[in-house]
């Protein structure tokens, strides 16, 4: 491994091949068939799923070896959500994370019957009070849930000996 070079620009071209590929079968099916209304539907269609592919192609770096070009998964370090994973931050955020998406929850919950809008404002605003209650039962779960998992006053380092008293490993 230790005479593996790295193909940044390779990884490029194939990243946009994967693109440009997808997208413009799109358009020349978009364009020569009855089935869409316009070229612009295939583009997008097309981008759509070239993007997909890109993304997926993303996750491996080719690199030349002795036997040739090889694809290799890159480590999760390499990744932004990992590092933006790895941030600390003052837990007590998370109570008010909490209550506040909460309060957005209930509010448009309660706006639905209340204030006079459109039907689609209406399901908007129903989606809207869905995902802030979710959000805040996953923020109110998360606050129990230990880092280490089987650590010395965590979650699941209980047990009982089967006369009904507690036994801590």
């Amino acid at each position: 491994m230790a005479d593996e070079t790295p193909l940044p620009r390779r990884d490029t071209a194939e990243r946009l091949a994967l693109v440009a590929v997808p997208t413009l079968l799109g358009v020349v099916l978009a364009a020569t068939s009855s089935a869409f209304d316009h070229p612009l539907t295939g583009l997008v269609l097309g981008g759509v799923i070239g993007l997909r592919l890109s993304r997926a192609r993303s996750h491996y770096r080719a690199v030349r070896t002795a036997d040739g070009i090889e694809r290799r998964r890159r480590p999760p370090e390499e990744f932004w959500m990992y590092r933006v994973a790895q941030i600390d931050y003052d837990e007590r955020w998370d109570r008010v994370l909490a209550v506040v998406a909460l309060l957005v929850g209930i509010g448009a919950f309660v706006a639905v019957p209340v204030v006079d809008v459109e039907p689609m404002d209406r399901a908007r605003l129903t989606v809207l009070g869905l995902g802030g209650i979710v959000v805040a039962a996953m923020t109110y779960g998360s606050l129990f849930v230990d880092d280490e998992a089987g650590s010395e006053n965590g979650a699941g380092s209980e047990r009982t000996d089967g006369g009904g008293s507690e036994l801590r490993e």
